[in-house]
């Protein structure tokens, strides 16, 4: 079989292109790996924005509680101090104390309205903050995934270079196949005659001293006319 030139460079793209996929598979696992821990991060910051935000509000409830129990109490004291006017009383009598009912109902109701006012939208906005900041750190350590490994091109095989190593053996061959009847001049050593041992055929036919004999017909038909029938 006549050997392709390009077969050890096949051969060897082969081997860095199965290189090259071992690698790419490798980053592929450690990228998905990163996806996995992206996932499970990005759960984590979501519920802990949730949380944040159900304990801001069980905080509301409470401080609006803590208020209305505030009122009740201020209230009984208010009610308790209060004298029943007989005649002849101040028209203004018990105007301070009310007054000051007032201010604390006041004071009361506006600590209940910042709880769930201001402090919700503080509460909230400094969880979705963390849930942003959560997510950004996530997406950073995440990064961009690889794009696919350019593969090396396998050469061909080489038709015309296995047909010239072809021509190049058999014309190798035919050399050493001439090289008895051509004296090695084919084999370009030369020198080879009888000395060296060389067989040769000629010799059997008249035609000795000569590696590469031509041919002579007359001894051919010398020998021929020998078989003839004699004349008178």
């Amino acid at each position: 079989m006549c050997q392709d030139p390009n077969a050890g460079a096949r051969r060897a793209a082969k081997y860095r292109n199965a290189a090259t996929l071992y690698k790419w598979n490798n980053e592929k696992a450690n990228y998905h790996n990163k996806e996995t821990r992206y996932l499970k991060g990005g759960n984590i910051a979501t519920i802990g924005h949730s949380r944040a935000i159900s304990d801001a509000t069980e905080n509301a409830f409470r401080l609006a509680g803590q208020g209305r129990q505030q009122k009740a109490a201020i209230y009984k004291q208010w009610a308790t101090g209060q004298r029943v006017d007989e005649g002849g009383g101040s028209r203004t009598a018990g105007r301070n104390q009310y007054l000051q009912l007032l201010d604390k109902h006041a004071s009361i109701e506006y600590s209940i309205d910042e709880a769930w006012g201001l402090g919700m939208q503080k509460a909230q906005l400094g969880a979705d903050r963390q849930l942003r900041n959560a997510w950004n750190k996530l997406d950073t350590a995440l990064g961009i995934p690889k794009s696919p490994p350019m593969l090396e091109q396998i050469p061909r095989v080489d038709k015309m270079g296995q047909l010239i190593d072809g021509i190049q053996k058999g014309i190798k061959i035919a050399s050493v196949a001439a090289a008895p009847f051509t004296g090695g001049a084919s084999l370009g050593i030369g020198g080879i005659g009888k000395a060296g041992g060389q067989w040769n055929p000629f010799s059997k036919l008249g035609l000795q001293g000569k590696s590469n004999p031509s041919f002579d017909f007359s001894s051919l038909t010398s020998g021929a006319t020998a078989f003839l029938p004699k004349g008178d």
